[in-house]
């Protein structure tokens, strides 16, 4: 049943996209599904638009990575040491209400365009991440944590046996929501820096050329790759609950 109401609401988004597009009555500003799909197909036969998204992904992964490493560690010394999560929480209010075209002017000035969209894309996933991690590690519960310094005391153990399981549902939600919010962000900066080589750049050459199409065909792509990837990820973390 959830399967036919998934498949139900795509058709309805292609029956939208298709009375819009009869509505507009201009393909240049509103292309059809068949000419999107031609572009989709031209994007994946040009060499450099398969390298420009690439990169896109590359960069969103190693953004995620970095983020999620330091949330990791951060979160673990804010519910260790409650001193260290109140001198902490200014900077996590501030990252999480600066407005993006904020940060992203004034990475642009700051450092160079092609680490700005790596910080940019941090700026604005971690909170996210650092977040998850802490409300998982405090949703624990203490009887956990007192059999587990009675039977094993060690941190390492600690953490692969108690704090990592315990923590991996809100791991798994903000890796989700950061994912999503962080192919957003990166392919934005991207279009504002116009850098050299990504999504956004394609997307910044496809407006001043009015090739619409071509925008419409990389939303797919966006889209369709973060759907690959968050199915993945659940599919695996059912695995590993399972096991």
């Amino acid at each position: 049943m959830k399967k036919w109401m998934t498949l139900s609401s795509i058709l309805s988004i292609f029956v939208l996209w298709y009375l819009i597009y009869l509505w507009v009555d201009h393909p240049l500003l509103m292309p059809s599904i068949q000419d999107t799909l031609m572009a989709l197909i031209r994007l994946f036969g040009s060499r450099d638009a398969v390298l420009a998204m690439t990169q896109t992904f590359l960069r969103l992964g190693i953004s995620i990575g970095i983020s999620l490493l330091l949330a990791l560690l951060l979160a673990f010394l804010s519910y260790r040491f409650r001193r260290f999560e109140a001198f902490f929480h200014p900077y996590m209010v501030l990252l999480k209400t600066i407005p993006l075209v904020s940060v992203i002017l004034i990475l642009f000035v700051l450092i160079h365009f092609s680490l700005s969209t790596y910080a940019i894309t941090f700026l604005m996933i971690f909170p996210i991440l650092y977040q998850a991690i802490l409300t998982g590690l405090k949703s624990i519960d203490q009887s956990y944590i007192d059999v587990y310094k009675l039977e094993e005391g060690h941190l390492i153990a600690g953490i692969q046996y108690l704090y990592f399981p315990m923590t991996r549902p809100y791991i798994l939600l903000g890796f989700l929501q950061s994912l999503g919010l962080g192919l957003k962000v990166i392919v934005m900066a991207e279009f504002i820096t116009q850098h050299r080589n990504g999504i956004g750049r394609l997307m910044y050459n496809a407006r001043v050329n009015l090739q619409y199409d071509q925008i419409f065909a990389l939303t797919i792509v966006l889209v369709g790759v973060t759907f690959l990837i968050e199915t993945f990820v659940k599919k695996l973390n059912q695995d590993i609950t399972q096991h």
